[in-house]
């Protein structure tokens, strides 16, 4: 039974859930956290059509903007 227990431990540490995020939050944010403006961190949540997202979510988010080919 005590592994059980261990076992429960661990799952419930792999689905702590990220706070989310404003746009207006992430973009103040992002100088400092993202290494981009304000803007580009509106574009590419607006593009996915987000109003919030997490930290990790917008790092994606960004790069997949910035890597999008131009027509």
């Amino acid at each position: 039974m005590a592994k059980n227990s261990t076992n429960n431990k661990d799952t419930v540490a792999a689905k702590r859930i990220e706070p989310l995020y404003s746009v207006a939050e992430l973009a103040n944010a992002a100088r400092s956290r993202f290494g981009t403006t304000p803007e580009v961190v509106t574009v590419a949540l607006k593009t996915a059509g987000k109003d919030k997202a997490t930290v990790a979510e917008t790092k994606l988010l960004i790069k997949a903007l910035i890597g999008r080919k131009v027509n």
